[in-house]
């Protein structure tokens, strides 16, 4: 089937466009007459994930650039899951960006740049592209925890997402190279294709240290550490969109990686393992640590630490079965988690506290 690849790259297009748009907008229009770019913003999502609907249903689907880029129905999903998060963080958060002054346009910007790295991680054909994505998607999640700079909560959230995201990424950028230089190609059904049947310390490793970059991004047990301090310290509107969006693109890396990249049976059953005990540790510590919570961020994020362990359970299957009931889950933890942290952000405004005791008799109030 033919098609022409402006077309097929055109959610993209316009999200990186309307990112230096706001970002031009901040620097060049002068503070005492800028207005919310908030309308702006959420035109251009609705837009961008209408034409994605309409794209999942009769875009062409295709692997181009060599197998860089994949346009399929999986890549269009996660797309619109992503779209449709960050028109809900912008649609709740309203509020809070009107109190960030001259700060608002970079704000938004940096939202739909972080959305940008997300669909193209989602497409990702090969694992520097995805790698490319990824860096695009954390970078700016570290400019957005750290955005209030004369809080000190955000800040030292944001440097320990930056020092821990980096340690992090290095760590996947090794397995990659371990891959590459056991195949000698980065694109995914290159690397399917020359793995072999035998398992070797260095196809280990490399498995190894793939899940732990992945895992962290995941936030599975024991690469979790991170989640809770950087949830509380990051604006609230922020730790929303880095625990459900910037999740569930990490999940759309893992299932392909793990599905198309590790399909030699030795190296499917090495993955198969680690992701088993990764799952169950998951699960359990992220249910049993959050039951003493007090901050409602800390609380949400041992949630969403669990419900990672309960999505790698379908990546765990390998089957069709499998995969969908990870994609209708991951829609369904997209609007729920999304409405917990509508409300969150709302309490937090109202009350300047974050704490699970100052809820009590929300529902008078």
């Amino acid at each position: 089937m033919e098609f022409n690849i402006t077309t097929v790259l055109l959610p993209e297009v316009m999200i990186a466009a309307m990112s230096m748009i706001l970002l031009a907008l901040g620097l060049l229009v002068p503070y005492g007459a800028r207005k919310s770019m908030m309308p702006l913003t959420v035109f251009t999502l609705i837009g961008v994930l209408s034409y994605t609907g309409y794209d999942f249903f009769y875009g062409p689907k295709a692997t181009f650039l060599e197998g860089m880029y994949m346009h399929d129905q999986f890549a269009v999903y996660f797309k619109g899951l992503f779209l449709a998060a960050a028109l809900l963080v912008v649609l709740s958060s309203r509020d809070y960006v009107q109190k960030l002054a001259e700060h608002r346009y970079k704000f938004y910007s940096l939202l739909l740049t972080a959305t940008l790295g997300m669909m193209l991680m989602a497409g990702a054909g090969e694992l520097i592209t995805m790698y490319v994505g990824l860096e695009l998607m954390t970078i700016s999640f570290y400019i957005l925890v750290a955005y209030l700079a004369n809080d000190a909560r955000s800040s030292e959230a944001g440097i320990k997402y930056l020092v821990l995201g980096g340690a992090s990424s290095a760590i996947l950028l090794y397995g990659i190279s371990l891959i590459y230089g056991l195949t000698g190609s980065t694109e995914l059904a290159g690397i399917a294709s020359k793995l072999g049947g035998s398992l070797t310390p260095a196809s280990l490793l490399a498995t190894v240290f793939l899940l732990a970059g992945l895992g962290f991004k995941i936030s599975l047990v024991p690469f979790h550490l991170w989640a809770p301090d950087i949830y509380e310290g990051a604006p609230t509107p922020v730790t929303a969109f880095l625990a459900i969006a910037s999740k569930a693109a990490a999940f759309a890396v893992l299932i392909r990686v793990y599905l198309v990249t590790m399909n030699s049976q030795s190296f499917s059953l090495t993955g198969q393992t680690l992701l088993i005990v990764l799952a169950a540790m998951t699960m359990i510590l992220g249910n049993l640590i959050a039951i003493p919570q007090t901050n409602i961020k800390r609380m949400l994020a041992y949630s969403s630490i669990a419900q990672a362990g309960y999505l790698m359970v379908g990546i765990i299957a390998e089957s069709v079965a499998g995969i969908k009931g990870v994609l209708f889950y991951a829609m369904i933890y997209v609007f729920a988690n999304m409405g917990a942290f509508a409300v969150a952000t709302h309490v937090a405004e109202r009350q300047d506290s974050d704490e699970i005791k100052d809820f009590a008799g929300l529902w008078r109030r």
